[in-house]
């Protein structure tokens, strides 16, 4: 398949050649980060015969978040609280190359198309970025 309804990283690109896959990361460093640990990631785990589980979960928005048209969206976010009052704020974001940010972040929301806006305190779907360590 090759583009995504999604932002960021749209001009994803998945193929195989013979037994290889191929998996073309859209050129943008953020979407290339997100794109690498929604598809990339989960795809070497079942390769190296461990489970790729399905780890998205609910979490409380800490702030309003605007829905943009009909792409699904993908946010960078950090998460606070513990496991029964887990809360998610999105990453600031400076720009296509704004790195900086996307280091601090832990996890990113799953938007669905639409528009308006999610506020605080409504659920929204998150996905870790990497291990999970409640405190």
């Amino acid at each position: 398949f090759h583009r995504v309804a999604q932002r960021p990283g749209k001009p994803l690109l998945f193929a195989r050649r013979g037994e290889h896959l191929v998996f073309g990361l859209p050129g943008n460093p953020p979407a290339a980060y997100m794109c690498f640990h929604r598809y990339v990631a989960p795809a070497l785990r079942i390769l190296a015969g461990r489970l790729a589980p399905d780890s998205w979960f609910r979490a409380v928005l800490a702030e309003a978040v605007e829905r943009k048209g009909g792409h699904t969206r993908f946010i960078l976010g950090r998460t606070g609280g513990g496991r029964e009052d887990l809360r998610v704020s999105p990453c600031p974001a400076a720009g296509s190359a704004d790195l900086f940010h996307a280091a601090g972040a832990d996890c990113y929301l799953r938007i669905s198309p639409g528009s308006g806006r999610l506020q605080a305190g409504e659920p929204v779907e998150v996905q870790w970025l990497g291990p999970r360590r409640w405190s």
